[in-house]
């Protein structure tokens, strides 16, 4: 075979042949250590190349496919030079189990063939080869596009480790925050890693049912149209949502991600990091119920502002009107009913305009006092629901408080217990010492409303003290039990409730206790 060669040409690259990329990077492989496996099954030829290919490189080489494919996988050279036509296994079959590992994928493979024209070099590229090189072929022409071959391969190497090296930087960057860090596949079907940080649950292998584990369910549409208009745009993700914390809580994240890209423009992974906004997100939210509550307080004011002018007025009329000679007894006797029942309205009306403007000073009052006054101010409602209200007073004990805070406290729950019972339901109030000191003193009192009412769920219990929850519908506000539950806290106090809805005998109880000393909150000392 030697006749198909040019022997008389040097066998040894010339050294200004060397691109300068590959003496100039680190990296790159030196001609002295590049290996190269040659897979050619006529032993002159084999003999040859090799001969032709050592003085320059590292050459091991082997007559059949099988054996160069178990030599590639045991160590996987740097470049492969193949015949097509070899036993066991021919140049193709060779080629395509290369790419399809993942250790040698990459390694660059130059056919050897007899077969001359454009359709046999068209299938040898078709193959996956990186190159095509038809016999007779000369010397230099080999060692030419062997070296050049080893070079783009150094310099695919040199630009992969930069890449991978700018990838781990940028990856140490973000780990040095307290963000989290994942990575998704291009469709976002899978996570292929997350590091939750305590926030969430972390995620080491590739998953595909992440979105039902991390995202909110009510935020899930929303989170999905982001991810495919970020996805059909080629463009950057940004999204402030709600996930499942790693405690099984809610809490609230801003997430971002990048999208990577490949030689062709198309989207191979997603690298993101998501930042904890929960106690951000709960500060805006608190702000706005506080807002929602000081424009409710000063409508109610104004309103009951309103109302007490022409109040005055209609009194006044009744008074006179009952004041005139000759009516009927049964006239006086309407007069003076409709007297009392205005004085109720017009009570109301004090009552609400008071708690606006009311001193927040405290001042010592009594529990007993305190209940009187709600119980004669939902009078009517007691009325219309023929309840029984009955109160036990095992004490007469005076606190230092701020008497319409705890008077609007009062008539809350009453006026809740009146909302669950049926017609003709009980209430029961009592009022005890809570606890005393090692001389018997009262150092704190407690009140209880009971009812036999519906009662409420599990569920419902756990939401009762948040702002504008409600079981009433549009007859209801929400801010009843959330209003109490911030002035017992204010007067250093606690709250518990208990009920039963799913038993035979279904009810609520709510109890209060109060300190009879002032908390700190109170007096501004805290």
């Amino acid at each position: 075979m030697r006749e198909q060669l040019d022997i008389a040409e040097d066998p040894r690259p010339p050294a200004h042949r060397m691109p300068p990329e590959t003496t100039a990077t680190a990296n790159a492989i030196q001609p002295s250590q590049a290996r190269i496996l040659l897979v050619e099954d006529n032993s002159d030829m084999r003999e040859y190349v090799e001969r032709l290919l050592a003085g320059a490189y590292q050459v091991q080489a082997l007559a059949d496919g099988e054996s160069a494919l178990a030599a590639a996988l045991a160590d996987p050279p740097d470049l492969v030079l193949t015949d097509v036509m070899i036993p066991r296994l021919d140049g193709f079959g060779l080629v395509k189990a290369l790419r399809g590992n993942q250790r040698t994928g990459a390694v660059p493979v130059i056919l050897l063939s007899a077969r001359a024209g454009e359709e046999a070099r068209v299938e040898g590229i078709a193959a996956n080869a990186d190159d095509y090189l038809v016999k007779p072929f000369s010397a230099r022409e080999l060692l030419a596009r062997v070296e050049n071959h080893l070079a783009l391969a150094s310099l695919r190497r040199e630009s992969q480790h930069r890449v991978r090296e700018s990838e781990e930087r940028f990856r140490a960057l973000v780990a040095a925050t307290s963000d989290v860090v994942y990575s998704m596949s291009p469709d976002w079907r899978e996570m292929r890693q997350l590091q939750g940080r305590d926030f969430i649950a972390d995620t080491e292998s590739p998953s595909k049912n992440w979105l039902e584990r991390y995202i909110y369910a009510d935020d899930r549409p929303m989170f999905l149209e982001a991810i495919q208009k970020s996805i059909s745009e080629k463009s950057l993700f940004e999204l402030e949502h709600r996930v499942i914390r790693a405690d099984g809580s809610v809490g609230w994240t801003f997430s971002r991600a990048v999208p990577l890209f490949d030689a062709t423009g198309e989207i191979v992974e997603w690298f993101g990091a998501a930042t904890d906004v929960t106690a951000r997100k709960q500060s805006e939210q608190a702000l706005l119920r506080s807002e929602k509550l000081a424009s409710l307080g000063r409508m109610a004011a104004t309103i009951a502002h309103e109302i007490n002018n022409p109040l005055e007025s209609i009194t006044n009329l009744l008074f006179l009107a009952d004041h005139t000679e000759e009516l009927p007894e049964r006239v006086h006797r309407y007069l003076q009913l409709a007297d009392v029942e205005l004085q109720r309205v017009a009570h109301i009306a004090r009552q609400s305009l008071g708690f606006y403007r009311e001193s927040n000073a405290p001042a010592l009052t009594s529990v007993t006092s305190l209940l009187d006054s709600a119980i004669d101010l939902l009078k009517g409602k007691i009325n219309q629901k023929q309840a029984n209200v009955e109160k036990d007073c095992r004490c007469d004990l005076e606190i230092t408080a701020v008497a319409g805070e705890l008077r609007q406290v009062f008539s809350n729950l009453l006026a809740n217990s009146l909302d669950a019972i049926e017609r003709g339901g009980k209430i029961g109030i009592r009022v005890s010492a809570a606890k005393r000191n090692a001389q018997g003193v009262p150092q704190s009192v407690r009140i209880t409303f009971g009812d036999n009412g519906r009662g409420m769920s599990a569920a419902v219990r756990g939401h009762i003290f948040e702002p504008f929850f409600t079981t009433k519908g549009t007859v209801g506000t929400g801010l009843g039990l959330w209003v109490t539950r911030q002035i017992i806290d204010k007067h250093g106090g606690t709250i518990a409730v208990h009920s039963r809805a799913n038993a035979a005998k279904t009810g609520t109880v709510f109890s209060i206790v109060v300190p009879i000393q002032p908390a700190p909150a109170l007096t501004g000392k805290g």
